[in-house]
């Protein structure tokens, strides 16, 4: 059993998925708020291929947050800055497009992103920070997780003056969306360029320019800019997956 106290006067909102047990009610000034499970039985050991257990367990949120929006205007606030145009930025920028602009020049960027600054993960969960490195730390340090990967492609994408947001998205097996936002429904953060309706994910060398994996196509996405916006990533098609095996050549020595 959980319980939550909090002043009346709080705007907490809560919502459940599964056999809860919960009451709600205000005495004195406090609202307390228990959480109890109707039976308490044994977990389910994982088994390969399964869906996300996030699906199909039952699950309770409690947030003050007021919607999803919010979560991405939040996320836009606490990174302010971090993608400025630096001389160090557009220096790179321009030697990356060699000329290119548009798409072009963003798939370009996109290639040198995902190919050169290594990835060290730290996911995007309530205990973690959300605040990224700026883009000249970022190209310093050859280095980032998702959060450093985005700021540096929004950078280098604002120097050849292309807009470029960050995509909040969990990136793993889950495909129904949290009972109520929270910042637990994010794993990961993308680059969606809104001019071009295109979302781009540097973290992954091995993803092509124009295509999501499985695991994140067709999934709940928040827009972090100043209002938020909330989105669904487009559904992967079979094409996206295409993959072409080269015979391996090679020779054998005569005795």
């Amino acid at each position: 059993m959980a319980t939550i106290s909090a002043p009346a006067d709080l705007a907490l909102q809560w919502r459940q998925r599964g056999a809860f047990i919960v009451t709600d009610a205000t005495l004195d000034g406090t609202r307390q708020i228990t959480v109890e499970l109707k039976e308490d039985g044994p977990g389910a050991l994982p088994e390969a291929h399964m869906v996300s257990p996030l699906d199909v367990q039952p699950i309770f949120v409690a947030t003050t947050l007021p919607s999803y929006e919010q979560i991405g205007a939040l996320y836009f606030q606490q990174n302010a800055g971090k993608d400025t145009v630096t001389p160090a930025v557009r220096q790179l920028a321009d030697q990356i497009a060699q000329g290119r602009t548009g798409l072009q020049a963003a798939h370009a960027v996109y290639g040198w992103v995902a190919g050169h600054i290594r990835y060290l993960a730290v996911w995007l969960d309530p205990d973690s920070g959300l605040v990224a490195h700026s883009a000249d730390e970022v190209i310093r340090n050859g280095y980032g997780d998702c959060k450093d990967h985005v700021v540096l492609t929004q950078a280098l994408l604002a120097a050849l003056e292309i807009r470029a947001e960050p995509a909040l998205v969990n990136w793993d097996n889950r495909t129904r969306p949290l009972p109520l936002w929270s910042s637990a429904a994010f794993n990961h953060v993308m680059v969606y360029l809104p001019d071009y309706d295109v979302y781009l994910n540097p973290t992954n060398p091995f993803a092509r320019f124009d295509a999501l994996d499985i695991g994140l196509s067709n999934k709940l996405v928040v827009i972090a800019n100043g209002k938020g916006e909330v989105r669904q990533t487009p559904a992967s098609e079979a094409s996206d997956t295409d993959t072409t095996f080269r015979p391996l050549l090679c020779s054998v020595p005569t005795v």
